[in-house]
């Protein structure tokens, strides 16, 4: 599966099917044994995130000062929020009192 360019994650997904499958088959003595307990599954490897500094920040938003998008940015700059968080936002889930002592 690595061969055809699918990822360690895709491959233990798929494997985890199989692994149940076949451990049902042997429950229902179908098979003496489950021969996907024995795979060696690949490692999923970690890409390094690599975070902006603040010279890199600053030009970031100068750039972005004229995007329509630019207080997503900002929110998401100063924040640490993901994307996902960030564009996931409701005004009825934001709180605008500080809970944490100045």
């Amino acid at each position: 599966m690595k061969e055809k360019g699918l990822s360690a994650a895709t491959i233990k997904k798929a494997h985890s099917i199989v692994l149940t499958a076949f451990n049902q088959a042997v429950k229902w003595k179908m098979i003496p044994q489950n021969p996907a307990q024995h795979v060696d599954l690949p490692r999923i490897e970690r890409n390094k995130i690599r975070v902006l500094t603040s010279e890199e920040a600053k030009r970031f938003l100068e750039a972005a000062a004229s995007n329509r998008w630019f207080a997503l940015f900002t929110l998401m700059l100063t924040t640490g929020m993901r994307p996902g968080e960030a564009l996931g936002l409701k005004w009825s889930v934001i709180s605008f009192t500080c809970s944490v002592p100045l």
